[in-house]
């Protein structure tokens, strides 16, 4: 029951997230700028976490080389997925871009576990788990019928227009999914070998961070957004003080 209360809160969270990421992407232009920052935020907490809590923050060279290396890069998936739900997020709204990785997630969760993908438990399709993907496809499909309702409002041309970019989202929400599930059964594997999940996190994090900082010299080509949301915030302060 615990198990399930807290896989309900991580989705709540999961949800937050976006939004609030959403709204950083308003103040830094960047979508991948908003990733980083998130990511770096993310960084610094789970660093001050684990000191407080005594433990070092290092990990031996020989636990490194005896791992596969695909077992460090979990956060690259994490990265690619954080920065596509805050591109999705003003095209679908909080709902569609919550419920499509959500979707994305079950899927590619259920492929690993038959499979045993990434050295996971295997466990076989049945018929509660065709049950429960059956029940995750109802709900996306109401969820899409009741905005294309709210839609019918729009001239049939534009809706015909809309209804193809919604979908290509709508897809793209899906794949973001995977990825966060591919980085869940990554991440689980990492916390077993360190024998802490604050550390496999941290990790995630830092290679996320690094990944979206190459980004953001690529694709951006400069930092100074980074300052715009406290700049902006004194200001919003400044104003209602005055």
């Amino acid at each position: 029951m615990f198990a399930i209360l807290l896989a309900i809160s991580i989705g709540a969270v999961f949800a937050v997230q976006t939004a609030i990421n959403a709204q950083l992407r308003k103040f830094v232009i960047s979508p991948f700028l908003a990733s980083m920052i998130s990511f770096v935020v993310g960084v610094i907490f789970l660093t001050i976490t684990i000191l407080i809590s005594g433990s070092p923050l290092g990990i031996s060279l020989d636990l490194f080389l005896s791992q596969p290396i695909y077992i460090w890069l979990g956060g690259i998936g994490g990265a690619i997925a954080l920065t596509t739900n805050i591109l999705v997020f003003p095209k679908l709204g909080s709902v569609q871009t919550s419920i499509m990785p959500i979707l994305g997630m079950t899927l590619m969760s259920m492929l690993i576990d038959n499979y045993g993908w990434f050295n996971s438990i295997q466990y076989s399709f049945g018929l509660n788990r065709i049950f429960g993907i059956l029940l995750v496809l109802i709900g996306v499909f109401l969820t899409i019928a009741i905005q294309d309702k709210q839609n019918e409002q729009h001239t049939y041309q534009t809706n015909k227009k809309n209804t193809l970019n919604q979908w290509i989202w709508r897809i793209v929400g899906i794949m973001a999914g995977m990825l966060l599930a591919i980085q869940i059964a990554i991440n689980g594997q990492l916390g077993k070998a360190l024998h802490s999940s604050s550390h496999a996190a941290l990790i995630s994090f830092f290679v996320g961070t690094i990944t979206l900082i190459i980004i953001v010299g690529i694709m951006d080509r400069s930092y100074t957004n980074i300052k715009e949301p406290i700049k902006q915030s004194a200001g919003v302060l400044l104003i209602r003080i005055f």
